[in-house]
């Protein structure tokens, strides 16, 4: 995030720090479940980085209101931000952004109530975490599928995403 603000400083007479200010604010209102104001702020910081022309600040910006459509329930705003988020992603070739995007839209699909979808946009996001050797995510993906395979009644792949988050734990605790 520090580099697309710096992008944004650098690009126009945007202040960098309104827009991380802004983003910030917004994805903590996210985690607190403050949605609707969290909409507010990344539209603010949507709207700075378009304006200084930098598709990676505004992809994030746009990726997380999805996650607050999503979270509110406005399923058709929310498909529709993280479309558009993909779009850039994949126009700009980012890599961590589609992992971070195939993860949204596991939660999309999750609350959409289609589990086979969920489940392959998690996987995507497991494969690109791998490719990216993105630890943290890869634990999160692993945990993710565990959670939604046992709540499946799948065991078997619930013990082995089980399985593969405690190897990656135990290499990052014991190389």
């Amino acid at each position: 995030y520090i580099d697309s603000a710096f992008a944004i400083a650098e690009s126009s007479d945007y202040n960098a720090l309104d827009y991380m200010l802004n983003y910030r604010k917004g994805f903590t209102l996210i985690q607190q479940g403050e949605n609707a104001r969290a909409i507010e702020s990344l539209n603010v910081a949507r709207d700075i980085a378009e304006a200084a022309g930098n598709e990676g600040a505004r992809a994030q910006a746009i990726l997380n209101l999805g996650a607050a459509y999503t979270k509110l329930g406005d399923l058709q705003k929310a498909i529709s931000a993280l479309d558009e988020a993909g779009n850039i992603y994949r126009a700009t070739d980012d890599q961590r952004g589609l992992q971070r995007l195939h993860n949204y839209m596991s939660i999309y699909y999750s609350r959409a109530g289609d589990m086979e979808k969920s489940l392959s946009e998690r996987q995507k996001s497991l494969e690109l975490s791998i490719a990216n050797r993105d630890t943290s995510i890869m634990i999160s993906n692993h945990m993710n599928l565990l959670s939604s395979y046992a709540m499946m009644g799948n065991v078997e792949k619930a013990f082995y995403h089980y399985h593969e988050r405690n190897r990656i734990i135990d290499l990052i605790e014991y190389p």
